[in-house]
């Protein structure tokens, strides 16, 4: 068994550390990435699970529709009493004469809100993000990490694989919350809602910038 090692400083002993840590992560660098590889998979089939899910029980609902449903499953269109005019032939005679008859005239199905759909979208995501903090904010995750990789009597002390291993799940996320305010803007253009959506998801960024960084 090595000797103990004694330090001048803290300083001295960070460094120590940290030097061992690069070392490690350089040895073992293919495993852990093919440790990182078999998780991605994992959630991908999980996922895919999900919505294959999903998709029957949507299938199984549209077989169960009630005769007063159009075919798309929508309530027929609100209809609007408007008056006309027509003519009506007097009794008795050849002459007719102009009166004015009640025409219900269908108005036009109104458009859903596509950020409806984009917003509920997002708001899963972040709910996502949050589960993934455990009740933190990311401030306090990084915290929580940096305590163990420093920590004497830590099993993960030192290990690199501490701030690695959650950046799958983070740039997954990072992504998705990527594509949907693409989607957002495609749909309903720069505005005031959208700057809502995009400050919302920063701090996913934020804690990719901060684990990147150490």
């Amino acid at each position: 068994m090595a000797p103990h090692k004694n330090y001048h400083s803290p300083e001295d002993k960070r460094q120590a550390i940290c030097d061992k840590s690069k070392r490690y992560y350089a040895k073992h660098k293919p495993e852990i990435s093919l440790r990182r590889k078999a998780v991605y998979q994992a959630q991908a089939q999980a996922q895919a699970s999900t919505v294959n899910q999903s998709t029957a029980r949507t299938v199984v609902a549209s077989t169960h529709r009630t005769p007063s449903t159009s075919t798309l499953g929508h309530k027929p269109a609100a209809s609007v009493v408007k008056m006309i005019a027509q003519r009506k032939r007097i009794a008795n005679s050849n002459h007719y004469e102009i009166v004015s008859v009640p025409v219900a005239v269908p108005q036009p199905a109104l458009c859903p809100d596509p950020f409806l759909k984009i917003r509920a979208d997002a708001t899963s995501l972040v709910q996502e993000f949050e589960d993934f903090l455990r009740g933190k904010d990311p401030h306090e995750y990084v915290e929580v990490l940096l305590r163990l990789y420093f920590k004497n009597n830590s099993r993960r002390q030192g290990q690199l694989s501490l701030f690695v291993d959650p950046l799958d799940a983070l740039y997954r996320m990072q992504k998705a919350y990527t594509d949907i305010t693409d989607k957002a803007l495609q749909a309903i253009g720069p505005c005031e809602r959208l700057e809502q959506l995009i400050q919302t998801g920063k701090l996913i960024g934020r804690l990719v910038m901060w684990l990147e960084d150490i």
